[in-house]
């Protein structure tokens, strides 16, 4: 049995993790809550970016919207559980405990009461050393964990909803993930392709990038979709979109324009399109209304 080491993975101050979400997860909250995240043990952290918590209450009906990070999440909710809105106007409440893929567009979820949520959060490439599903099917979808791990998902569930705290579930997930750990699915060639795009920002040719890796550039994404669940170009838009909105939280522009072309937009029209197809709206109503950049769900 492995026990967490608090030297290696101690919490982040509050006053840090505000900062550090507020750049990489957008999520609108308009009540007070709790968030901390904790460092993953060394052996685990090239699959996993974070853990975190989030504790408070939310009002009913309340609904927060959430953008694409690049990163898959594995989710536990303690406390009531949160509900997904449809654009039809349907919702439907999350399981108890799920694997949200990879995010392609926006989303909006809603608390009931009280918010009790810890989840791991994956590097872009982190889940698939960890199982054998397709992750790309995984993608705007939610899976149970026992739907994954059969009965040693059910038992995770019980134990991760029954700890007595977060401390405590770190060391139960942390336990549970090296059980399941499969060293031989980890793909190098991907984790250094996803690295060199996050390198850049996002800002790269996908045919270069190929080429620099030494492979065919439909081979490479034939990996890159196995590992990650998006091809290399959906995840490059995602980390660009999620630059700009790291430069709004750093207030490194003075127009939108500025603020495009820093970015890495070769022009404000494929700005734009990318704004609105990721957060569902466009610039200047996104930034007219002042939402609050606050992310619980990934970062670099």
């Amino acid at each position: 049995m492995v026990k967490h080491k608090k030297q290696d993975a101690p919490p982040i101050s509050y006053e840090s993790a505000q900062a550090y979400f507020n750049i990489r997860k957008n999520i609108i909250f308009r009540s007070l809550m709790h968030y901390r995240l904790y460092t993953p043990n060394s052996s685990l952290s090239s699959f996993i970016k974070c853990y975190w918590s989030l504790e408070g209450e939310e009002l009913p009906g309340t609904q927060q919207r959430i953008f694409p990070d690049g990163c898959i999440e594995l989710v536990f909710h303690y406390g009531n559980l949160f509900q997904k809105y449809y654009p039809d106007g349907i919702s439907n409440f999350q399981p108890r405990s799920f694997i949200h893929g990879q995010l392609t567009r926006f989303i909006e979820i809603g608390g009931n009461g009280r918010v009790g949520m810890f989840s791991v959060r994956f590097q872009p490439h982190g889940l698939r050393p960890f199982t054998n599903i397709n992750t790309h099917e995984l993608n705007d979808s939610n899976i149970q964990i026992a739907d994954i791990w059969g009965a040693a998902g059910r038992e995770l569930e019980n134990r991760m909803l029954e700890a007595s705290g977060n401390e405590q579930r770190v060391q139960i997930i942390e336990q549970f993930l090296l059980r399941q750990l499969q060293p031989t699915a980890v793909n190098a060639l991907v984790n250094r392709g996803v690295d060199m795009i996050n390198q850049v920002n996002g800002a790269v040719n996908i045919e270069d990038l190929s080429a620099q890796l030494n492979i065919g550039r439909r081979h490479f994404e034939r990996q890159f979709v196995a590992a990650v669940g998006l091809n290399p170009k959906q995840y490059a838009r995602i980390s660009r979109f999620q630059y700009v909105l790291s430069l709004t939280e750093q207030k490194r522009y003075n127009t939108l324009t500025d603020l495009a072309y820093s970015g890495g937009f070769y022009d404000q029209a494929h700005f734009i399109k990318d704004f609105r197809e990721f957060s569902g709206l466009s610039p200047k109503q996104y930034f007219a209304e002042h939402l609050p950049l606050v992310k619980f769900f990934s970062f670099d």
